[in-house]
């Protein structure tokens, strides 16, 4: 088996992700090993929402270890698919909603935010997990309820966002209302906003 090694912490890689990217346990856990050093700016996008999210009631894939020198990365693996993946084969459970409008509110609690889209998020053992490495200042019209909320229901736009990134559409899914959907919306936004 091949292995790596971050700041004197010995990995086994079990699966080979890319060049840049590896599944890997240590002492009996997984982690996915990351190597930024063809994008270091994301590397620091990481350690930044990091550090931020670990202050805050906001899951995310915990960093275990990390080498400033080679930009390689052990991240606590969130074995699970994301949101998006699991609206593109059925509409999502009202845990969903509750979950991301709790992270909705640490975002403005605490005056940032993050990327709302769900391809973003991963649903893991009743947690909503922020993959992401956007962190930006708050605004007010850039919060889940105003913004990406039409992404976590299959709307219209949820189907432009699909087409833009290359993924299977079923129009079948499609309310002949779209009335439907904005009610659904409201009544998730009354029921789950905080």
């Amino acid at each position: 088996m091949k292995t790596l090694e971050i700041r004197r912490k010995e990995f086994e890689i079990i699966e080979e992700i890319n060049d840049y990217h590896w599944i890997a346990t240590r002492k009996g856990k997984e982690y996915e090993v990351i190597d930024y050093s063809w994008h270091l700016g994301e590397f620091e996008d990481l350690i930044t929402v990091d550090e931020k999210l670990n202050h805050t009631g906001i899951a995310h894939p915990r960093i275990y270890t990390y080498d400033k020198r080679t930009h390689v990365v052990a991240i606590e693996r969130i074995n699970s698919p994301t949101v998006l993946d699991e609206l593109c084969v059925k509409n999502l459970s009202d845990d969903y909603f509750k979950e991301i409008f709790r992270a909705n509110w640490f975002c403005k609690k605490d005056k940032f935010l993050l990327d709302f889209a769900p391809d973003q998020w991963k649903m893991f053992n009743g947690k909503l997990y922020y993959i992401g490495t956007y962190l930006g200042k708050f605004d007010e019209n850039k919060t889940f309820e105003k913004d990406a909320i039409m992404l976590w229901v299959y709307s219209r736009e949820l189907t432009a966002y699909l087409s833009a990134h290359g993924r299977t559409l079923d129009k079948t899914r499609l309310p002949i209302n779209e009335g439907y959907i904005k009610k659904e919306i409201c009544l998730k936004t009354i029921q789950f906003y905080l």
